[in-house]
């Protein structure tokens, strides 16, 4: 699954507060995540660290991890 970011959310990467602030609002905002499981994201900058896209990977079960097929 692609995000769209939001204008305001395609900022410049300086340290990882800035990371956890937009995945956050990423989280907060799908209601198809399911809170008791953990996520696989990739954020992929530019090299003057702006975001270019987030992008879900994979999504673990109990006991493994599944490729992300949504």
């Amino acid at each position: 699954m692609k995000v769209r970011l939001q204008k305001k959310l395609k900022r410049k990467i300086n340290c990882s507060r800035d990371v956890f602030e937009i995945i956050h609002k990423v989280f907060m905002r799908q209601n198809k995540l399911h809170r008791q499981r953990e996520y696989f994201w990739v954020i992929g900058l530019d090299t003057a660290n702006h975001i270019l896209y987030i992008e879900l990977i994979a999504i673990s079960n109990l006991n493994q991890v599944m490729p992300n097929i949504l």
